[in-house]
């Protein structure tokens, strides 16, 4: 386990405490506790696989963040491409297909084996894939440079 993270349930008090950075990780679909989510964060990151049924499965919650950016204009959010397979037309398609969100793509992480054994081999970090450490420290680098 990683020293100074707390793993906490989300409520309505979560916010009441003083965190640096909070990971909200859930699925798309509960959408009616996401907007006030968003509209206590400054930052919102939406992954997504490079496929159709991947890019539509997200188009509610990009409407979501659209409309929490109503409200709070300084609210950044940006996409990252998750599970990238190597040398495949699919990825620039969803690229494409991306561009009608209007949000930048801020990183492509591969679809690794180091990601997968991240919980037997300690973390990214802790393994051998070089590949897969460099694509996590740019989307950190990325990701700090935004906040």
């Amino acid at each position: 386990m990683a020293q100074g993270i707390d793993i906490i349930p989300y409520n309505k008090d979560t916010f009441r405490k003083d965190y640096d950075v909070i990971f909200v990780d859930t699925p798309p679909y509960l959408m009616n506790n996401m907007k006030p989510i968003f509209l206590q964060s400054d930052l919102v990151i939406i992954p997504t696989k490079a496929g159709v049924p991947d890019i539509m499965a997200i188009r509610a919650t990009v409407e979501l963040v659209k409309e929490a950016q109503k409200e709070k204009s300084d609210l950044k959010a940006v996409i990252v491409l998750n599970m990238v397979k190597p040398r495949a037309n699919i990825t620039e398609q969803a690229k494409e297909q991306l561009k009608e969100y209007d949000l930048p793509i801020l990183s492509e992480v591969g679809d690794r084996v180091a990601y997968t054994n991240t919980f037997l081999t300690g973390g990214v970090h802790s393994g051998s894939d070089e590949t897969a450490k460099k694509e996590i420290e740019e989307l950190t680098k990325s990701i700090l440079e935004l906040l």
